[in-house]
């Protein structure tokens, strides 16, 4: 378990009601030292607020690259100092957007910061999230599987992916097996191809599941 505690700015103004609650519970964080470091940045008190063009509405809170409009609530600030003590802060936020539907808030931000993609894998391979994620995570990848392959973890992911496959757990397998199809296709449609993905693909045609024949016949076609 990750010993890292939360850094986190505050942005707030200072007419805001629901600024205090939240400078309430980041400062009470604080003295429980669920959280290490916290900035608060009254946005009245600048010269020239459009230093931060992306904040419109108050609290804004930013943790690294991730950033949270809105309330805050407690069970979700429980949440982050969880999510943080179990090193994977970066799952837990997309999980949370596809959690709440905003599906194309994951999708601006993958095009702008592709590392994450290695978070999506991972949140894809976890038998323990919601079917609203894993619908998420499946609508991400129809949409952005052509910006997938071109990133330099490419060949990481897909084997990730396809070692994943190796499951009990028949839902998940076609639901990984679903998202290897898309990535092929993409591969298909560029015109190029990728030697282990091809050979996983060409294997699955002949695999027991109807489910999983269907998939692979809709990718040949």
């Amino acid at each position: 378990m990750s010993t890292k505690k939360l850094t986190i700015e505050l942005f707030i103004s200072s007419h805001c009601l629901h600024c205090a609650q939240a400078i309430g519970l980041l400062t009470a964080a604080v003295k429980h030292e669920d959280i290490s470091e916290l900035k608060i940045i009254n946005l009245n008190a600048l010269a020239n607020t459009n230093v931060y063009p992306h904040i419109r509405s108050v609290p804004f809170i930013q943790v690294g690259d991730f950033e949270f409009p809105g309330k805050l609530k407690k069970a979700e600030l429980d949440g982050w100092v969880l999510a943080q003590q179990e090193g994977d802060f970066a799952s837990h936020y997309f999980a949370s957007l596809f959690m709440a539907g905003q599906i194309s808030q994951v999708e601006h931000f993958i095009e702008r910061k592709p590392g994450y993609w290695l978070n999506i894998i991972k949140l894809a391979q976890d038998s323990t999230i919601k079917m609203q994620v894993r619908i998420g995570i499946t609508a991400l990848f129809e949409s952005l599987s052509n910006e997938f392959i071109k990133t330099v973890q490419t060949d990481k992911m897909i084997s990730s992916l396809i070692e994943a496959t190796n499951t009990s757990n028949h839902a998940i397998r076609v639901d990984l097996v679903y998202l290897l199809s898309l990535i092929y296709s993409a591969f298909k449609l560029g015109n190029n191809t990728h030697l282990a993905l091809n050979n996983f693909i060409n294997t699955m045609a002949n695999d027991p599941s109807d489910e999983i024949k269907e998939i692979i016949e809709d990718v040949f076609n």
